[in-house]
């Protein structure tokens, strides 16, 4: 039986003859066949047709013919000058392709290059792109260069290339690339505006495939140079990315970035950045998963450590908020070792630029040698970018110290309110390890105060019992009003030693900016003015309790210097006191015996001194000498006048004390200086503080002797003439 028989009463069998051969196939529709035989027919003419038409565009068609015109029409349009000495090269199979070669562009209207490339590869499919599907094969550049330049009225180099034109809004044209490699690629940019310069070298780009919904992988290397700030670091990124253009939506998962090289003043420095995050443009939502962020930094002996871990993180276009936010940074530098650890949320307004913290807790731990330092604080804070205000509150301990503090900055000006119940700010300070007794001595250290010039600031500061600088004070208060450079501290109050304190000090940086013009006004009440010296100063120059009042001011880089440029006033008044470095009484003892006999000479030491009941004068100081010719004092033996000179800055005196010996020694424990009742005895005093020459003038003395016996005889003729 045939075909034709076996299948006969399938409807549409063909009979014998011409068609026969198609019934072979069972239950094949001889119809069908012969449509596929035509769309054979027509994909192979197609394929054939195709092939010509690559074959003679091939053949015929020279991309090079054209670069003439295509640099002619850069040049007409542009002012600059394209080269692309290379030969172009076409490729059809088996994708669509070119092989640029070098390719060059200068500035406008100068020879100088702006940009250039030393090779570019790119193929991409045919049959994707006529339904505006850009489906490229491989991107392949090298040598990428670019100068960008901003000149100092703002424009930039890259302005007449930079379209006008409004955007095309038709359908975007939809890519799919299969790999991309950028080698060996730089850029720079010259801000004459800012006067700093920024450059990118070595820069290398590798990926995956890069298409709307497909998820891919990206790495890149660089280093980066820059001035001002001064930056010199090496930069990796790898990252797996998945992208949506239409719907905006944007996804990095696993990205692991590290920055490394020189920052700012350290020399070494090492950040990196870990975790996931996720952009829905068209929901303005983004949210961050695991993310880590990871510094370390050195500078000479400092190394610093800081970690931030974020957890989650959910945020739209106009809200955010970061739970569970921790930092904990390190600094150990020579013998230092201190650590601080923050957590709390922050919230943010990002309509009205505005962040939050309410519940932020720090931490605080130190050691230096043998110190040990302990805080902890509850801090809140707020920060209104547009207003240019950040504020900050912070409550807690410091060791024993109670601390309730408000720090804010408007528009760049700090604003500041702090409150301490005690503390000892000489237990924080670092003591330097004393110097060797054959080490040599140094140069002296220089002040260097220019970093308060540029500040702004206005505050107060309330601090109940305080150690500072060796003295010791109660109930202190200060306003601090520093800007346009000058920086004062008035008024400042205080009680201390027995008495009060009130007054201020200035810098001005009007006339130089690392040393400025400082003046002191302080007067003092009732003041136990050899304590104060003595924890100041660790010298007792002068004792006694009483007023002093303070109006000098000074200039210069060391304290010496200081010393030397000192000028104003100064005035004194004290009870019960002494004045060191020689005993006047001593003196006079010694040289009793030597009346009419010529002059006396001695030396006296640190540790003498001489008493008084009452002790008051004035100075007027000018280049680190003070002059006084005003000296009032009362002892039990003598009252006291003077005239002279004591040099501040070399501390050396030169002085006469005019001692008169009371009329009446008795009880006074000195009769062996009855015979110089009533005289004047000049005593002249000279040399270092610390060992003073005196010279007493005898010959004077015994003519001041003569005068006074001749008064005492006229007194007494008078008397016998008036009968008294």
């Amino acid at each position: 039986m045939n075909n034709c028989r076996q299948y006969s009463e399938k409807p549409g069998c063909p009979s014998e003859g011409a068609n026969a051969k198609l019934a072979t196939f069972p239950y094949f529709p001889h119809p069908m066949a012969r449509i596929l035989k035509i769309v054979a027919i027509a994909a192979g003419g197609i394929v054939a047709l195709l092939l010509a038409v690559v074959a003679i565009v091939a053949l015929t068609f020279n991309p090079n013919d054209y670069k003439p015109t295509v640099i002619k029409l850069v040049k007409e349009k542009t002012q600059r000058t394209l080269a692309i000495p290379g030969e172009i090269k076409l490729s059809f199979y088996p994708k669509i392709g070119a092989d640029l070669g070098k390719i060059s562009l200068s500035e406008r209207n100068s020879t100088a290059e702006f940009a250039a490339i030393d090779s570019a590869r790119v193929s991409l499919a045919l049959i994707p792109l006529l339904s505006k599907n850009l489906v490229v094969d491989r991107v392949a550049i090298t040598g990428i260069r670019a100068n960008l330049v901003r000149f100092k009225d703002g424009s930039l180099n890259i302005d007449d290339l930079l379209s006008k034109k409004e955007e095309d809004k038709s359908q975007p044209i939809k890519f799919d690339i299969d790999s991309v490699k950028i080698g060996n690629a730089s850029a720079s940019f010259d801000d004459k505006m800012e006067g700093r310069i920024f450059a990118l070298t070595k820069l290398n780009v590798e990926s995956g495939q890069i298409a709307s919904g497909v998820p891919g992988q990206v790495t890149l290397s660089a280093n980066v140079k820059a001035s001002k700030p001064a930056v010199n670091t090496a930069v990796t990124l790898k990252t797996g990315f998945t992208f949506d253009l239409e719907k905006k939506h944007y996804v990095l998962k696993g990205l692991d970035a590290t920055v490394s090289g020189a920052l700012l003043d350290y020399e070494k420095v090492d950040l990196s950045v870990a975790g996931d995050a996720d952009l829905d443009g068209a929901q303005a939502a983004l949210s961050l998963s695991d993310l880590k962020i990871g510094a370390n930094a050195k500078r000479a002996s400092q190394v610093i450590e800081a970690k931030a871990t974020l957890p989650s993180f959910k945020g739209t276009g106009h809200t955010l908020t970061l739970p569970g936010l921790s930092i904990d940074v390190s600094v150990k530098d020579a013998g230092t070792d201190a650590k601080a650890k923050a957590t709390g949320t922050i919230a943010a307004d990002l309509d009205a630029l505005r962040f939050t913290s309410r519940d932020l807790q720090v931490a605080l731990e130190g050691k230096q040698g043998g110190l040990d330092v302990k805080g902890k604080f509850a801090a809140t804070f707020d920060a209104d970018l547009k207003k240019d205000n950040i504020g900050a509150t912070l409550k807690g301990m410091l060791d024993e110290s109670a601390i309730d503090a408000r720090v804010g900055l408007v528009k760049g000006a700090i604003d500041f309110a702090v409150n301490i119940d005690k503390i000892d700010v000489e237990r924080y300070q670092s003591k330097a390890p004393a110097a060797p007794a054959t080490a040599k001595a140094g140069p002296e250290p220089v002040i260097d105060l220019s970093g308060l010039k540029a500040l702004h600031a206005n505050g107060s500061l309330k601090i109940g019992s305080v150690k500072v600088a060796g003295m010791q004070a109660t109930a202190l208060a200060l306003e601090l009003h520093a800007g346009g450079g000058k920086f004062a501290v008035s008024p400042m109050t205080a009680k201390l030693y027995g008495g009060s304190l009130n007054g201020g000090i200035t810098l001005d940086f009007a006339n130089s900016a690392s040393t400025p013009r400082i003046a002191v006004k302080q007067d003092l009440t009732g003041v136990k003015l050899g304590l104060l010296l003595k924890d100041a100063i660790k010298k007792e120059p002068v004792d006694g309790t009483g007023d002093v009042q303070l109006d000098v001011f000074t200039q210069g880089p060391t304290v010496t210097a200081m010393r030397k440029a000192l000028g104003g006033t100064a005035r004194l008044r004290l009870a019960d006191g002494s004045v060191s470095g020689f005993n006047l009484a001593q003196m006079i003892r010694s040289a009793k015996a030597s009346v009419g006999m010529g002059a006396k000479d001695g030396t006296s030491t640190a540790a003498d001194k001489t008493d008084f009941t009452e002790l008051s004068g004035s100075f007027k100081i000018a280049n680190g000498v003070a002059h006084n010719d005003d000296l009032s004092a009362k002892t039990p033996l003598f009252r006291l006048g003077g005239v002279g000179d004591i040099d501040i800055g070399r501390e050396t005196i030169d002085y006469t004390v005019k001692a008169t010996v009371v009329a009446t020694l008795q009880g006074q424990g000195g009769p062996e200086l009855q015979a110089l009742k009533g005289l004047t005895v000049p005593v002249k005093l000279g040399g270092p503080f610390t060992a003073m020459t005196w010279h007493i003038d005898f010959a004077g003395m015994a003519g001041e002797a003569v005068k006074t016996k001749v008064q005492d005889k006229l007194k007494d003729a008078l008397k016998g003439l008036l009968g008294r």
